[in-house]
C-alpha cells in the first residue's frame, strides 16, 4: 500500500515545482526588487530581489532628471554578488500621506548588465514612498524579466 502512495506523491511534488518555476512562452519570468536609498546621506543604499534570481547589493546612482508635475526620470546601476545591471525608471510623486512623505508610482526598464545579468531585459511597475524630511526612498519594482544567464 505504501509503494502505491509514494509514486503519486512524487508526481504531485514534481508538478507543483515545475508550475512555480515555469517559463512563459516569450522566456520571461516574474521579478521583484525592493530598494532602500537615502538621497541625502546615501547611508541606506540597498536592494534585494526575488523571482527569476535572488541577489542583493548596493546601488550606484547615475542620474536624475526632474520634470514639472512631480515626475522624475532616474538611472541607477544596482550591483550584486553576480554582476551589475542597468535600471532606468520614471516615477511621479503624488499627494502627501504624512508631512513630507509622498507616494510614488511609475514604470521601470532593465536593459542589460554584466556577469550573470549580461543580456538581461525586462520592465514593470514601481510603487514606493519618498520622505523629503529624512531623504529616505523605499521603492518596490515588480514585473517580468528575461535573463539568459540566470
Amino acid at each position: 500500500m505504501i509503494a502505491r502512495i509514494l509514486p503519486i506523491a512524487t508526481v504531485i511534488c514534481l508538478s507543483s515545482a515545475s508550475t512555480a518555476q515555469s517559463i512563459e512562452p516569450n522566456g520571461t519570468r516574474n521579478f521583484s526588487m525592493h530598494v532602500d536609498f537615502n538621497y541625502i546621506t546615501e547611508a541606506s543604499n540597498h536592494w534585494v530581489s526575488e523571482g527569476i534570481f535572488v541577489d542583493e547589493g548596493t546601488i550606484k546612482h547615475d542620474h536624475t532628471e526632474f520634470f514639472k508635475g512631480g515626475t522624475a526620470k532616474v538611472g541607477d546601476s544596482p550591483a550584486g554578488q553576480f554582476g551589475t545591471f542597468s535600471l532606468t525608471f520614471s516615477k511621479t510623486y503624488t499627494g502627501q500621506s504624512n508631512l513630507g512623505v509622498y507616494d510614488t508610482n511609475g514604470a521601470w526598464k532593465i536593459t542589460g548588465g554584466t556577469g550573470k545579468y549580461e543580456g538581461m531585459s525586462g520592465q514593470g511597475i514601481l510603487r514606493g514612498a519618498l520622505n523629503t524630511v529624512t531623504g529616505q526612498i523605499h521603492d518596490d519594482f515588480i514585473g517580468k524579466l528575461d535573463c539568459p544567464k540566470c
